[in-house]
């Protein structure tokens, strides 16, 4: 091998090592960078969450906002856990007139931002999951006369009525409450009231795919792909419209 065969090879491997030099750091840089995007994205979705849930003020209602919502709130959650059968009665009907409605557009709310895929499922069971079954089981009354009294049924091939009136609100709780199960030993929280949960696991599946079939367009493969991830419950056939 002559000497100048001996200078090309060594000027090629002296610019690949230059370039591996260059790639390197900015590879590590790039998924620096990415890293720190993702969280700063997480941290955002997570203030999202506290203040349209967790500490959210009334918001529904105008002629409610001179009360405090949170604490209210928690008087409702208190009465129910101690008497889930007559809750209502320990409390004033004006507290329970402006609380229960609220609450339920809180959840619609957290619902319809999760199945949009606005905010990752994962955070929202995490972060608030045991506290929207209670609430549901809450509000679910409430919810029930709201669609009795203004029947707006989906005209899609579901196998259980879909009615528009908080329906989102009830998808997501029966997603936390698949996932509450499967992940936690949640049969004392809050007293066992979660038990009053009255539809078994393969009910609610049914739920959730027909509301999902519902709104199969508003519906993305990536929240189908993070539902079956999450409760082992395949939502991509809902997808077909």
């Amino acid at each position: 091998m002559n000497q100048g065969t001996i200078a090309l090879i060594v000027s090629v491997f002296s610019a690949m090592f230059a370039g591996i030099a260059c790639v390197v750091p900015w590879y590590i840089w790039r998924r620096q960078t990415d890293v720190q995007h993702q969280a700063n994205n997480e941290e955002k979705l997570n203030n999202f969450l506290i203040e349209a849930y967790v500490l959210r003020p009334y918001a529904w209602s105008v002629q409610a906002k001179e009360h405090d919502f949170v604490t209210e709130r928690s008087e409702v959650r208190r009465a129910f856990i101690a008497s889930p059968h007559n809750w209502e009665e320990e409390l004033s009907n004006e507290l329970v007139a402006r609380v229960v409605p609220e609450m339920a557009h809180s959840l619609q709310q957290i619902g319809l931002s999760a199945f949009l895929g606005a905010v990752p499922l994962t955070l929202v069971f995490a972060v608030v999951g045991d506290a929207l079954i209670l609430d549901w089981l809450i509000v679910q009354p409430y919810v029930a006369q709201l669609n009795a009294a203004e029947p707006i049924r989906s005209l899609k091939n579901t196998r259980t009525p879909v009615l528009a009136k908080r329906r989102h609100a009830e998808w997501v709780t029966a997603l936390a409450y698949l996932w509450l199960r499967t992940n936690w030993d949640c049969q004392n929280l809050y007293g066992g009231v979660l038990q009053r949960m009255k539809m078994s696991d393969s009910e609610l599946v049914k739920r959730v795919e027909d509301i999902t079939h519902a709104d199969a367009e508003l519906f993305t493969v990536a929240t189908a792909d993070s539902i079956e991830r999450l409760v082992g419950v395949s939502l991509h056939h809902c997808r077909e419209f």
